[in-house]
Formats: C-alpha cells, structure tokens, sequence
C-alpha cells in the first residue's frame, strides 16, 4: 500500500472513530470520570467495534491517542464552565452597599428557574440595564420589555450591548432581533437626527437573561 493511501486510511479510520466518541464522551464530571478509570477498555471496545463494522484493524496505540486527547477536551471544557461560573459570581455587582446578594438571589430564583447561576446573570444583566437606561430597579422584572416597559430607545439597546460585553468580559454576540435597531420603512430621511430614522429593535430581560446564560454556561 502507497504512503498516500495509507495516510487516506488512517484518516478515515479516525474520522470513524471519533465519530464513535462523539456519541459517549458527554462533557460531565461522571463521565469524565468513567473515561480516565477506563481508557484501556474504551480503546478495546472502539477498536472491536471498528473492526466488525468495517473489517480494518485499528492500531490500539492510535485508538488510545484519540481517546486520551477527547479526555483532555473534556477536562478544558468543564475548566472553562467552572471557571465561567466563578466569575459571575465574582463579578456579581451588588445593587447598592448595603443588599445582601443571596437575598437578592431569594427574590429572583423562582422567575429562572430555581437556577442560582442564572439568576446571577438576571441581576447582572438587571444592574446594567439599571445604568443604561436610569430606570428603578423595582421597575425591572424578568417579563419587562426594554422597550415597551423601560423605554429604551435605539441608542440604548446600542448601548446595551456594549455594556453587557463589558459586564461578561466576553463578546456574547447578541444577535440583532434581541438588541439593535433597524430602518423604519418607509425610511424617514431627515439632516437634524439620523437615527429617527430607525426604531430599536428589543427583548424582554428574561429572554436576554436566558441567551447570556445559554452562550456562557
């Protein structure tokens, strides 16, 4: 067999097999468990299955090789969550100096869910619409429409945007039909104002809680 086709095999042989630990290697503690205690079993059982699926012999050692890297995937992965879930609750601003962030928590755990980290990212996302927007913060609720209840207009929900990258340190990439603004239509041209123009485009702050907490988690 030519260097070439031999290099086609085992690139399929691998395709084949990763495939295989795309359907058990779940990123969870348990299982990241399960797979450290049992590699060499995993390595057989892949092999065994390669070979009765396709009739190729797989080398162990390079079965072992793909298995051990998707360990240390996996391991990153739940770092990265981990570390992710610490800074929320690091960088969780108190609404003021004298509130009491697990009474806070009480007061907004049933409207997420009874999810603590989401509720985090609730008040979070509530101190800055507070600082954006100047609103009260008895004012915002988990089903308060930025615009239709706070009043934001398309210069806000802009702002919004920026704020909440910076709030997350991340570039959550919020997608417009959530915050933004868009051209009315027909348009209205007019040389004093160029954004009346368009109109903001916005969410309730449950649903941007629900999309930060989905893009971070």
């Amino acid at each position: 067999m030519s260097s070439t086709n031999r290099d086609y095999e085992l690139n399929i042989l691998k395709m084949a097999i990763n495939k295989e630990l795309d359907k058990i290697a779940v990123t969870t503690e348990e299982n990241l468990s399960f797979f450290e205690s049992n590699v060499d079993q995993i390595v057989w059982d892949l092999a065994t299955k390669i070979y009765n699926q396709s009739g190729h012999r797989v080398e162990l050692s390079m079965v072992r090789d793909l298995v051990i890297t998707r360990i240390n995937s996996i391991k990153q992965i739940i770092h990265n969550q981990n570390q992710a879930k610490k800074q929320i609750e690091q960088n969780l601003k108190p609404v003021n100096e004298n509130t009491n962030l697990e009474y806070e928590i009480s007061r907004v755990l049933n409207v997420c869910g009874d999810n603590k980290d989401k509720a985090l990212i609730f008040l979070r996302v509530r101190n800055v619409i507070i600082e954006q927007l100047n609103v009260d913060k008895e004012s915002v609720h988990w089903n308060s429409h930025i615009s239709d209840n706070l009043w934001a207009d398309e210069l806000d929900t802009i702002g919004l945007l920026l704020l909440l990258d910076d709030e997350f340190d991340a570039e959550l990439d919020i997608p417009g039909d959530m915050l933004g603004s868009v051209e009315r239509w027909p348009p209205s041209y007019t040389w004093s104002n160029s954004f009346r123009a368009t109109e903001p485009v916005a969410c309730t702050v449950g649903e941007l809680t629900d999309f930060i907490y989905n893009k971070i988690k």
